[in-house]
């Protein structure tokens, strides 16, 4: 990660006794920190007489140099928090893809255990309730069918036609549910591209700013510098170097790594949406309206205390209905049911104020009955 450079003022130390830059070039700092680093009056350099200008150099050079460090550090940690975002997307994404993709494969070995291809020990661990993902709910052939008849061999003809045609609509069904869940996993990744570019797009504007401002600084170090020696030369008289040059200063690009990608400016809270084999979505909870075994999805909503967006939430329309009848709404961050607006409108707290050892008071507060 390349820095930005300092470029300093030389002190024309020859001509200035070290007792003159003491007291003299403190004062001065604080007064030119306070002016954000004033830069040295030139007209100062005068033969002999040179003891107010290098003052001025020193609290000019002292004043870019915390300056330019500052400046390093705001963009250090503008990288970092940036970093620490990314990742953060990029982990939630990554689980959420694990979790539709474990719904995918547990899918297709129900369709062979069906085919008599594999067995119910093959299939993965059983979801969790707050999944981000559901499994599949289509209805599988019923085996019974094809059992014999009480004195028959095999089963009937009409049975086993009857269990072909259940056995196919189950196989339509996951084909379909499999198309879903992929699409999804789409979604994930569109989502997640589109977090990326908020960040990016947040966050080099920033550091171009900043490197604005420096170069803005180092420009006017230049501008000093090129008139303190346009000064001495008019005087023709000897200087010693002691300094850094501000032309060694070589202007660095304002972004770097990760911070590349297409800004864009939106501060919409509403993420693209794939075409496609797309399942409901809806902004708000959804209501669990409509067929119950139909996934519908809530689209990622903001987290609490972050510029972030929580992951999509996808459910079966009755795991949403039994939500919103209960009174609850499942977190941003999709971890945990909280209680929802309607819960907290019809039910709100009761709260009672009490004292506490003749210290003070403290605040009781119970979620009123949502039964």
């Amino acid at each position: 990660m390349r820095q930005l450079a300092m470029a300093l003022i030389l002190v024309l130390s020859m001509w200035a006794p070290a007792s003159a830059q003491s007291a003299a070039g403190a004062a001065v700092f604080d007064r030119i920190m306070q002016e954000k680093c004033r830069k040295p009056d030139s007209e100062l350099i005068k033969p002999g007489t040179t003891d107010q200008y290098n003052a001025q150099a020193k609290g000019f050079n002292d004043c870019l140099r915390i300056y330019v460090q500052t400046e390093n550090n705001k963009i250090t940690q503008i990288r970092a928090d940036a970093s620490s975002q990314i990742d953060s997307i990029k982990d939630g994404a990554f689980s959420q893809i694990h979790d539709i993709e474990r719904a995918i494969n547990a899918a297709i070995i129900e369709v062979s255990i069906v085919n008599g291809g594999a067995q119910e020990s093959d299939l993965p661990p059983p979801a969790t309730a707050l999944s981000a993902f559901p499994p599949a709910a289509c209805n599988k052939p019923d085996a019974a069918l094809l059992k014999p008849v009480k004195g028959k061999p095999a089963a009937s003809i009409k049975n086993q036609d009857r269990f072909e045609d259940q056995r196919l609509a189950f196989e339509a069904c996951v084909r379909t549910y499999i198309a879903q869940a992929k699409n999804e996993i789409l979604q994930v990744k569109a989502n997640a591209e589109f977090a990326l570019k908020q960040i990016t797009g947040h966050a080099n504007p920033r550091i171009a700013q900043i490197n604005d401002d420096v170069t803005q600084a180092l420009n006017d170090a230049r501008v000093a510098s090129g008139e303190r020696d346009a000064k001495m030369n008019a005087i023709h008289s000897p200087l010693r170097m002691d300094g850094v040059s501000p032309a060694a200063y070589q202007p660095g690009g304002a972004l770097s790594g990760a911070f590349q990608p297409p800004q864009i400016q939106s501060d919409g809270t509403e993420s693209v949406t794939v075409n496609g084999a797309r399942l409901p979505r809806s902004a708000d909870m959804p209501s669990g309206a409509g067929d119950p075994d139909a996934i519908s999805c809530r689209a990622p909503q903001p987290l609490t205390d972050s510029r972030l967006m929580g992951p999509e939430i996808c459910k079966h329309n009755r795991d949403w209905a039994k939500l919103y009848k209960d009174g609850f709404n499942i977190s941003p961050d999709g971890t945990h049911p909280v209680p929802s607006e309607k819960s907290l409108t019809f039910h709100p707290q009761d709260c009672v104020i009490q004292s506490v050892g003749g210290t003070g008071v403290a605040t009781y507060c119970d979620q009123g009955d949502q039964n």
